[in-house]
């Protein structure tokens, strides 16, 4: 295949790199418009660079970016929301930075490509884990990564929506598998008025993580042999990994029951209630 770039100029050097190969070249205008650029196979995804030697995953970039500097993790809130803040000064590299890779416990959590702020307010979101960041340019090279100062020495605990010893369904309930914003890429979601959870935890601090939506509906939450509270989980946008209810409580057993009602609010298109996890400590 040959492909004739327009519009170039005569004289001027061009250098012709790809994404997929190896190759590169230098020519003139003119014989790239008369001659054209040949390629004996077309790898899938390839890209033809005029004049962009560095460009994304550029092989000829192997100088990694310097690390993160500074990083800290605390607890907080946003809008509402409780969860850990990680903050960071900016790394550095030779060309360009092109985002930051943000790890909890070892594994990837979230990539940041516009500032050094990540907000963490996930079931897993806790201020004893062991988060880290390093800088990632725009070649993919990466930087050693730098744990946060800040983390507590306490670990809390968290119960997946998975069925367990801990957590008891009843009724008509869906599991779903395989969805990367949900705390371990699972959700259990019910529509069905009288569907119930249940959750025995030891702790003094218990938080449930939902999922809000569109057609999202109400749930009733009683703690222990408390009063039941009627949560709404209708949001107007898909908003995984929410806190939906949080509770302190003496120290000690307890049991959390989720009961789905089946009713949904003035603009919700659904009741469906969403269950991603729960988090406890305290304990």
């Amino acid at each position: 295949m040959t492909i004739y770039p327009k519009g170039l100029v005569d004289r001027g050097q061009y250098t012709v790199s790809f994404q997929e190969s190896d190759a590169m070249e230098t020519r003139t205008g003119a014989s790239l418009m008369a001659k054209g650029i040949t390629l004996d196979k077309m790898p899938a995804g390839e890209l033809i660079y005029l004049n962009l030697p560095l460009h994304p995953g550029s092989k000829l970039d192997r100088t990694r970016p310097s690390a993160p500097s500074r990083v800290a993790q605390a607890a907080a809130a946003n809008m509402g929301y409780p969860g850990v803040e990680i903050r960071w000064k900016a790394g550095i590299d030779d060309n360009w930075v092109s985002y930051y890779q943000v790890y909890r416990n070892g594994e990837p959590l979230e990539k940041v490509a516009h500032g050094t702020y990540c907000f963490d307010h996930s079931a897993g979101a806790d201020p004893g884990a062991l988060y880290e960041v390093q800088t990632v340019d725009g070649a993919g090279n990466v930087s050693a990564r730098v744990p946060a100062s800040g983390r507590t020495s306490d670990r809390s605990g968290v119960i997946d929506d998975a069925p367990s010893v801990a957590t008891t369904y009843t009724g008509a309930w869906e599991r779903q598998k395989g969805l990367p914003p949900a705390h371990m890429g699972t959700i259990s979601s019910s529509d069905t008025g009288g569907a119930r959870l249940e959750v025995g935890f030891t702790g003094s601090d218990v938080r449930l993580y939902g999922k809000l939506g569109p057609t999202c509906g109400k749930a009733s939450i009683r703690m222990d042999d408390g009063p039941e509270e009627v949560i709404d989980t209708y949001s107007a946008d898909d908003v995984w990994g929410v806190c939906v209810y949080r509770k302190s409580l003496p120290a000690g057993k307890h049991t959390l029951t989720v009961t789905v009602l089946g009713e949904r609010g003035p603009r919700s298109g659904g009741a469906a209630v969403h269950i991603d996890g729960l988090r406890y400590s305290g304990q």
